[in-house]
């Protein structure tokens, strides 16, 4: 194993890169959480894989951006898929 994923023990999968860094979802133990190494960024540890993995799909989708910045992407991305459609 390389990286993270030898350091904690875990196991890493990387998924498809879209945001400028490879994201990967680590599993170690019981808990599974996404990483990013083009930015550093880390997903919260979750007990369902598929939440992890949703957490690595969304950073791709946002991309390598600061937090407050991300936040308010999805925000804004939340806030038109609530509003009537016209």
């Amino acid at each position: 194993m390389q990286g993270a994923a030898a350091e904690s023990g875990g196991h890493a999968e990387p998924a498809q890169d879209t945001s400028g860094g490879p994201v990967a979802v680590i599993e170690t133990g019981s808990f599974a959480r996404a990483k990013c190494t083009g930015c550093g960024w880390q997903g919260p540890g979750r007990r369902a894989r598929s939440g992890a993995a949703g957490d690595a799909e969304l950073h791709q989708l946002t991309g390598c951006v600061p937090p407050v910045e991300a936040v308010a992407q999805v925000r804004t991305v939340q806030e038109r898929a609530q509003s009537p459609a016209h």
